[in-house]
């Protein structure tokens, strides 16, 4: 969407991005369902391009695989985990403690060596390897595309469907 100059809350980039999909399907040797089938595509040397996480990228990349990560010119799509408090919370304070723990920057430097990715807290020390690899900080912070779920949401069954109908042969 982006990279065609459009924005989710505008119909006709929408229906333009689609018609893109719908160009480039002949193009496209499968249209993996999940990040194992992309995998194993990968594996077999069935696909040269997928999108991808960045972090699944790098795990694979240290289990021996021959593939690299290329961050999106026009900019990555943020896949965000967050820690999520329900409004009345029956303990409240505790909550907000563990989310004050989960998010200190040894704690979230211990997960980032383990997932690869990159984390909110900007005070985490990345290892030397993972710098080298995920982009973090103000930067490539600045260029990240955000999804606007109040867009989305009540679009995501028809979208699903033209998706399928674009790629995947469905009326």
């Amino acid at each position: 969407m982006h990279a065609l100059g459009g924005e989710l809350n505008q119909p006709a980039a929408v229906d333009k991005a689609f018609a893109k999909l719908a160009d480039l399907r002949g193009n496209a040797v499968a249209f993996p369902d999940s990040p194992g089938a992309i995998q194993t595509l990968l594996e077999r040397g069935d696909a040269w391009v997928v999108p991808y996480w960045d972090g699944r990228v790098f795990a694979l990349k240290q289990q021996g695989m021959k593939v690299d990560f290329v961050y999106p010119s026009d900019g990555p799509v943020v896949g965000a985990a967050n820690w999520v408090i329900p409004k009345g919370a029956p303990n409240l304070a505790n909550a907000y403690k563990l989310v004050n723990a989960m998010s200190a920057p040894e704690v979230q430097k211990a997960f980032s060596d383990k997932s690869l990715y990159g984390m909110t807290n900007k005070n985490v020390q990345y290892s030397d390897n993972l710098k080298k690899q995920v982009k973090v900080g103000e930067e490539a912070y600045s260029k990240l595309i955000w999804i606007d779920y109040s867009t989305a949401t009540p679009q995501l069954a028809d979208w699903t469907r033209r998706w399928s109908q674009a790629l995947g042969g469905a009326k």
